[in-house]
């Protein structure tokens, strides 16, 4: 009776560690004008990154994201920086 609770009890200890330890998906955010906000279209380069990595089998690994709007120059690129790309990082983790 010992022995299987210790069997169940390493096996619940395994289980919850892998469980925590899953993390969670890279998000990748491109930040730009027209070109990007284009990337999400269909037929779009965001659309066909996302389109290679289900191909690849590691679609659920990455978040990908649109940010772009055209006809922003790099000023404008600046002033939406903290709305449409910092605040969409995980409790501002940059990395």
């Amino acid at each position: 009776m010992k022995k299987t609770i210790r069997i169940l009890l390493t096996i619940f200890i395994m289980l919850t560690t892998v469980a925590m330890s899953q993390s969670k998906p890279t998000r990748v955010i491109f930040f730009g004008d027209s070109i990007t906000e284009l990337g999400v279209k269909p037929g779009g380069y965001i659309t066909k990154i996302k389109e290679g990595f289900e191909k690849q089998g590691v679609a659920g690994q990455y978040e990908l994201i649109g940010a772009g709007i055209s006809g922003n120059k790099v000023y404008d690129l600046y002033l939406r920086l903290e709305e449409d790309v910092m605040s969409k990082t995980v409790r501002g983790s940059y990395s």
